[in-house]
């Protein structure tokens, strides 16, 4: 019940024993129908009119009244036989001299319709006394034409759907001492004034006015004080401000003041004499502010005092105890620092006996001792304040027998002082003791309790089975505790009284109760993240009523639940995160969901094609817009869930009518996406990522112009992404990325505020965001990325120099070393140190900081055997840019197949690799596998492991640092390698790298190397040629152990320097063919780490620092790799036709060497 309908639950209650006595002259003075006048033929014509003008229809709107007052039977009236006399008719009264209508009471008739102003209601002129409370005249206007009727007295048009403004003829009605008008309860100030000065100032007689949620929106007049004969005042929720007139306390017939709900209202108590009548003083939810007056205790004939949510302050006076009248005492949320006269109250004292008591949010830390002799208590809330520890044995006895609704809700309390397992207030109906610190065993309720929350406690233990012993219950709220154990099947038994349960969040274990009973009248069930199993019950069908269905967060193991749709209110249906499976059909009814507007269905293994006629009957999704301003719920509560929405997950706390979503994520659904998903207009929220869809987007979605948001990603869709979809103007979430869509994206609105990872990995998408630009045709198709995002094809143009210089410095750490090794000889340490398990540790080590390898010192990765771990437990290897041929066959391929699907990558070093390359990956397709892509079993592949939105302002992020450093690291490089070359200390570097030991370890890596088209072998005589397989020295051929495939070097490099490349030559020009062939490692290293710069650049000095590590270790697999990996351009432009290495001193040829890196690199 909510403050609103509590205020006015309790005024009318008590303003109720008064209305008879007001009306008691309005009642038939006769006790039998001959003694009734006969009415006037045109007024009974007038009635049955008026009659006819109007719809009657049964619901329980009309039905609902809190007064005690019966409704009239207009369906009886008729003429015919012995009902000509109208003054006979239910709701009719007429004058006992003159045979006039005088009252017309036909409250909660169940009328539907509008009174016109040409209405024959307005042809009984002597009506005095008009009551059409309770019906529904359609959202209609007062007819301006009721101020005709002169004589009323009383006007009485509360809740009856009435709108528009209230007509100013009412001011003329001089007779009027009674006027109660109202919005509906459902339709926020509907009703509004424009001048309450102007309305009621000529009403003198006026004895009662009360207007519930009219909106006044102005001060209140002055001129309310000049109306002497006014008993009750009530302008509840009128949107009122400025300050209250203290006059209005000082009337003198004033017994009833209501001005709750205007926040923005302001003032203060005025001091009261002894000989005010007043009864009943609401002010809550107002700002009236200061101190209780000690005068308040002259209030003797004072019953109600409600203040909740003000301002006041200071200390509640000893006055109180005064007020012996009092029954209805509200102090909440207020400022008050001195309660002692609650707290410290003596059993000597005398004190109001009350009915209701609130103190809640008064920062009490005991329980109150006011309480402990009171005895007629059927109301006390407590919440939200710092009770701690235990429930006092004293309290069990505080109105026994009468308390009905007790709230504890906000506190600290971890149990009872009664060991006593049972609530001990035996008519006890509502029970409020959520959010505290209890432990222990759950309380056992009584059979009269009707609402239970206990949740976010920490009770264990089960459910007992005495908790079925409620006879009525209507609300089951254990959630968020420990109870553990089985669900008692008795819960199922209760269903018919029942209208929420919730269970969520504790450990409840094996299955969901299988029986619900026949009639079952629940409206909510929450079940979710529990550890339940096993099947959902078929005869949850039964609950008819339902709205809301959470059983998210189980191990729930069934089928698609389609026969669920036969819920026709049902409106909330979350199963995520079970191991529900299967196709989804169809139900074989006429309804399907016709109300459901929140459907999540995600994490879970539904499979199959989505069949257009699931969703044909989804009705609530296909109206726009919001329904209303109201939450979903019912009279207990709003509903909350869990929803991923824009890319996150958020809980709603409370969940707005018109809300609409579907959530099919993380499924295996397959085949085309439903065009009729288009039909549903008012969608909000669409998230069919992570699936196996194909096929194209529907351009139907065009028409969900309330989507604000759209997941697609993870799928294999292909097409373009149609063009209409920029019309979604609410659109704030797209994603479509790991598709294999193609084609411009669509531009403008919307389109322009989505990132480019909402689009990556679909390899034929262009245009902004992303960097490729749309009809580019010689552009290929890259490989998977490997490095942050936006770093585009104009990366290398736009940053060329600082590549250059940053490329230097990387050159560095690769000379300084080399200078010192070779200097020291001390290469056995550093074999021993820097060895092969070593040196994958280290590289282990550091591929988990920046999660990718890119391998510049391989020309192929064999992890067929001993490496198999190395890759499954560092995904971050893959995929590898500069390998230049990747073995993951045999156990890789059979122990981890589930993580290589998807197509094989395409373009650049990939268009040479073979098939056996590939072997052993089920999932794989694509060249050069014969499997075809697009095939319906080919898996999902799995989520990138790069970070996103990494753009291409990397390098303006180092800014002058990297130049700085480039040019430092660059000029130690090269004093270093200008050191070595010009002191000409060949000879002690051949003795080190003799040719013996040079051919052994050539050898041991040519075996490993990747012959691939194009590459050069390195052969016994340590010429390094172009080499088929055998043929003879005479042609420019080797013959020896080399195998590679054939590829052609310029006739003139053969010929001409075949006598230069040789041992001999450069040692007689003062190069020994060690020192070339590390002066050409170090240019192989140089140009890759320049490659990788460009791409990646934190990859990249992780990967060269494994190049010159490896250098050490394994120098001469950079013999054959240098050779192998440059180009035949490269080598023509270093020794071109012309020239000789004998006539070039060995600076320049070091020089040459490094400036065809450098363009080469470029």
């Amino acid at each position: 019940m909510d403050i609103y309908s509590y205020h006015h639950f309790i005024f009318m209650r008590l303003l109720f024993p008064l209305i008879p006595c007001l009306l008691l002259f309005l009642l038939p003075l006769s006790l039998s129908y001959n003694l009734l006048p006969l009415c006037h033929q045109q007024e009974r014509v007038a009635l049955m009119q008026f009659k006819d003008s109007f719809i009657i229809q049964n619901n329980s709107y009309c039905k609902y009244s809190t007064e005690g007052d019966y409704p009239a039977e207009v369906a009886s009236w008729r003429i015919d036989g012995n009902n000509t006399n109208c003054c006979a008719w239910d709701g009719v009264e007429c004058n006992q001299d003159t045979g006039h209508v005088i009252a017309l009471n036909l409250s909660r008739s169940c009328l539907f319709g509008s009174i016109t102003s040409n209405s024959s209601l307005f042809r009984l002129f002597h009506l005095q006394n008009l009551t059409l409370r309770y019906n529904d005249f359609n959202h209609s206007q007062i007819p301006s034409e009721i101020g005709n009727l002169s004589s009323l007295t009383h006007l009485h048009l509360s809740y009856s759907q009435f709108s528009g403004q209230i007509p100013s003829e009412i001011q003329y009605l001089s007779k009027l001492s009674y006027l109660q008008l109202s919005s509906s309860y459902d339709d926020y100030n509907d009703l509004y004034t424009e001048s309450l000065t102007s309305l009621v100032q000529n009403l003198t007689n006026l004895e009662t006015l009360m207007f519930f949620r009219i909106n006044i929106s102005s001060t209140v007049p002055e001129s309310l004080a000049n109306l002497s004969s006014l008993k009750a005042l009530a302008l509840v929720d009128c949107g009122l401000y400025g300050r209250f007139p203290t006059k209005i306390f000082q009337l003198p017939h004033l017994w009833g003041l209501s001005v709750t709900n205007n926040e923005d209202l302001t003032g203060h108590l005025p001091e009261f004499q002894t000989n005010s009548p007043l009864k009943y003083l609401y002010l809550s939810n107002t700002n009236f502010s200061g101190n209780l007056p000690a005068s308040i205790g002259n209030l003797n004939f004072l019953t109600g005092f409600l203040i909740f949510n003000c301002n006041f302050s200071g200390t509640i006076p000893n006055s109180f105890s005064n007020l012996t009248q009092l029954t209805y005492l509200d102090l909440s949320q207020n400022s008050f620092n001195d309660l002692s006269w609650l707290t410290r109250a003596s059993s000597n004292d005398i004190l109001p006996q009350f009915q209701t008591l609130r103190l809640a949010h008064l920062n009490l830390t005991k329980f109150p001792d006011i309480l402990r002799n009171q005895s007629q208590l059927w109301w006390l809330d407590l919440k939200g304040n710092n009770l701690q520890g235990l429930i006092p044995k004293w309290m069990h006895n505080v109105s026994k027998g009468s308390l009905q609704y007790f709230y504890l809700s906000n506190n600290f309390l971890t149990g009872f002082e009664n060991p006593s397992a049972i609530i001990p207030w035996t008519n006890l109906k509502y029970f409020y003791l959520d959010n505290n610190m209890m432990h222990g065993s759950l309380p056992i309720p009584p059979p009269s309790l009707v609402v239970y929350f206990v949740s976010n406690n920490s009770f264990t233990g089960r459910i007992s089975p005495f908790i079925c012993n409620m006879s009525s219950p209507r609300v089951l709220d254990l959630s968020y505790n420990n109870l553990s154990g089985m669900i008692h099947p008795c819960i199922g038994n209760l269903s018919q009284s029942l209208s929420v349960i919730r269970l969520q969040s504790n450990n409840f274990g094996n299955t969901i109760p299988k029986t619900w009973a026949k009639g079952c009248g629940l409206q909510m069930i929450d079940l979710s993240q529990n550890q339940l199993q096993g099947r959902l019950p078929r005869s949850l069908a039964n609950c008819t009523e339902l709205e809301y269905l959470r059983v998210s967060g189980n191990q729930i193991n069934d089928t698609s639940p389609f026969w669920l749709g036969t819920l026709q209110h049902l409106k909330i249906l979350d199963l995520h995160s079970n191991g529900f499976h299967g196709a989804i059909r169809s139900p074989e009814t006429n309804y399907t969901f016709s109300n459901l507007c929140i459907i999540d269905l995600s994490h879970n293994h539904f499979s199959g094609n989505l069949s257009a006629g699931y969703f044909a009957q989804w009705d609530a999704m296909k109206s726009v817009g919001a329904k209303s301003l109201y939450y979903m719920g019912n009279d207990m509560g709003y509903y909350s869930i869990m929803i991923t929405t824009k890319g996150v997950e958020l809980e709603y706390k409370k969940i707005q009518d018109g809300l609409t979503v579907i959530d099919f994520s993380c499924n295996r659904f397959e085949g085309d996406i439903p065009e009729i998903l288009g039909n549903l207009e008012g969608l909000r929220v669409l998230n069919l990522s992570n699936n196996a869809f194909t096929g194209h987007i529907p351009s139907s979605f065009a028409n969900l112009t309330w989507l604000e948001s759209l997941d697609l990603s993870q799928n294999k869709l292909f097409g373009e992404i149609p063009p209409e979809l920029v019309q979604l103007n609410f659109l704030s979430k797209f994603t479509v990325s790991h598709n294999c869509l193609t084609g411009p994206i669509p531009q403008g609105q919307q389109f322009g505020t989505f990132p480019n990872t909402s689009f990556e990995d679909n390899r034929e998408l262009c245009g902004m965001p992303l960097s490729k630009i749309c009809g580019d045709s010689n552009i290929s198709t890259p490989p998977p990325s490997t490095f942050e995002e936006n770093q585009g094809p104009k990366l290398f143009f736009e940053f060329g120099w600082k590549v250059v210089v940053m490329g230097y410095g990387c050159g560095f750490v690769f000379g300084v070393v080399i200078g010192h090794i070779v200097t020291t000889r001390k290469q056995d340490w550093l074999i021993k140190i820097f060895g092969k398990k070593k040196h994958q540790t280290r590289i282990i080590r550091v591929n988990r900081r920046v999660n990718l390898i890119n391998v510049v010192y391989n020309a192929q990765i064999d992890l067929r055997d001993d490496d198999k771990h190395y890759l499954a437990d560092h995904p971050g290897l893959m995929p590898v840019t500069t390998a230049q041929g990747v073995e993951l066959s045999k156990q890789i391929g059979a122990t981890y197949y589930t993580e290589c699907s998807s197509r094989t990558q395409q373009g650049q070093q990939f268009g040479t690799f073979p098939n056996t390359s590939f072997e052993g990956n089920r999932g794989l397709c694509g060249k050069p596998l014969s499997k075809i892509c697009g095939e319906s079993d080919i898996s999902t592949p799995p989520p990138s492991t790069f970070e996103e939105n990494q753009g291409p302002k990397l390098f303006f992020e180092f800014g002058w640092k990297v130049v700085v450093m480039g040019y430092g690291c660059g000029f130690v490089f090269g004093v270093v390698i200008g050191h070595i070359v010009t002191t000409r200390k060949q000879d002690w570097l051949i003795k080190i790298f003799g040719k013996k030991q040079h051919q052994t370890r050539i050898s041991r890596v040519n075996r490993r190397v990747n012959r691939r088209k194009g590459c050069l072998d390195v052969c016994e005589d340590d010429v390094i040629v172009h080499s088929p397989r055998a043929v003879d020295q005479e042609n420019g051929r080797n013959v020896g152990a080399c195998s590679g495939q054939s590829c052609i070097l310029p006739q003139h490099v053969i010929s001409e320097h075949k006598n230069v490349m040789s041992s001999s030559v450069l040692a007689e020009n003062g190069l020994s063919p060690s020192l070339s062939l590390v002066t050409g490692t170090a240019l192989y290293a140089i140009k890759d780490a320049i490659k990788l710069l460009i791409l990646h650049y934190s990859s990249a000095i992780a990967a060269y620092a494994y190049a010159v590590e490896d250098i050490f270790l394994n120098y001469t697999k950079y013999t054959c790799l240098l050779w192998q990996c440059l180009p035949v351009s490269f080598l023509a432009n270093v020794f071109p036709p012309s020239s000789s290495l004998s006539q070039v001193p060995p600076s320049a040829v070091t020089s040459i060497i490094l400036e065809q890196a450098v363009v080469y690199s470029h």
